[in-house]
């Protein structure tokens, strides 16, 4: 599923100094660390998450939008918005 948020990324021209996948794929970080990808400037200020319009999307459409891709993807328990919370608050811990 992580390639599918590295994609909107990707055309939303997020990252500073990657613009394709087979870049951002090629990374190789130490072992037991984490790479970094920083944004582009004139992203700072703009929602990742967008509506229709270009406005920010709500969290209720974007959990809706995880759960289906998940679904899509044939997880048997698809993913939540607190999953990836959980997994964050875990790393930093460590």
């Amino acid at each position: 599923m992580i390639v599918f948020f590295l994609l909107m990324f990707l055309v939303r021209g997020a990252f500073k100094d990657y613009k394709t996948l087979d870049e951002v794929l090629s990374l190789k970080p130490a072992k037991g660390e984490m790479q970094k990808l920083e944004w582009e400037k004139d992203m700072l200020d703009k929602p990742v998450f967008r509506n229709g319009d270009g406005g920010m999307q709500s969290a209720n459409a974007y959990c809706r939008r995880l759960r289906e891709l998940g679904k899509r993807k044939a997880y048997r328990d698809p993913p939540r918005n607190h999953d990836f919370r959980r997994e964050n608050l875990h790393q930093i811990g460590q």
